[in-house]
């Protein structure tokens, strides 16, 4: 299985034209179009990290992700309450459907599971937010009975590396509520950078919620993943 990434071309036609005026936008569309044809990522799926496999969903997963999107910890700060496994179901169809990018505004959403015990224990996602800004966001959830041992971390860092190695994104962002005190240390552990705190932003389970906004840039990836080098 393949996840595909392809690229903006009426955008990058567009900004052709405002340093170029008279340029024919449809012709030099065109020929970005072309040249983007020829230059398509393709990697292939899944990923493994240290200790983790990041796969597409499957419909025999439906036991493992209920386990999780029933759990009133793991939903607190997800935007609902606990599904119902018929919500559950409906929503693992579109799930298997979430294992490629093909267009901005698309998700690759992946199951976590470790490689010493097979079965899904989270779930972590890429949304394509701009080809032509070259951004994207990262987000992630792990059942309760396996937090603690580094596995959101994890799994977010190979999603980060796909995003900047692979898809050569500019920026990737992640929000997170700050009474979510374990997500919020999962970015900081990324190295993400908090840059805003969005006020009353959403209106979650009966009350408003803040939420604090995280990011990074390609050239801070680069740096911090380099090898460093002993003299």
């Amino acid at each position: 299985m393949h996840l595909v990434a392809v690229g903006g071309s009426d955008a990058a036609a567009e900004r052709c034209a405002r340093r170029h005026p008279g340029t024919d936008l449809d012709a030099v569309a065109g020929h970005i179009a072309e040249w983007n044809r020829c230059l398509v990522f393709v990697v292939e799926v899944p990923l493994r990290t240290e200790r983790l496999i990041l796969r597409p969903f499957a419909t025999d997963d439906l036991d493992a992700l209920h386990a999780i999107r029933s759990h009133p910890d793991a939903m607190r700060f997800l935007g609902g309450k606990p599904w119902t496994r018929a919500e559950t179901a409906e929503q693992l169809a579109r799930l298997v459907e979430c294992d490629r990018l093909s267009a901005q505004g698309e998700s690759l959403r992946l199951a976590i599971e470790r490689r010493a015990a097979p079965g899904l224990i989270g779930s972590v996602s890429l949304r394509w937010v701009s080809a032509a800004d070259k951004r994207g966001e990262v987000g992630f959830v792990i059942h309760p009975s396996h937090q603690g041992h580094g596995f959101a971390t994890e799994a977010a860092g190979g999603m980060l590396q796909l995003a900047f190695e692979r898809l050569r994104l500019h920026r990737v962002v992640a929000g997170a509520d700050p009474r979510n005190r374990a997500s919020v240390a999962v970015l900081r552990r990324l190295r993400m950078q908090q840059e805003a705190c969005l006020r009353h932003h959403t209106w979650l389970n009966d009350e408003w919620a803040d939420e604090l906004i995280f990011g990074m840039l390609a050239e801070e990836w680069s740096r911090w993943t380099a090898p460093t080098t002993r003299a």
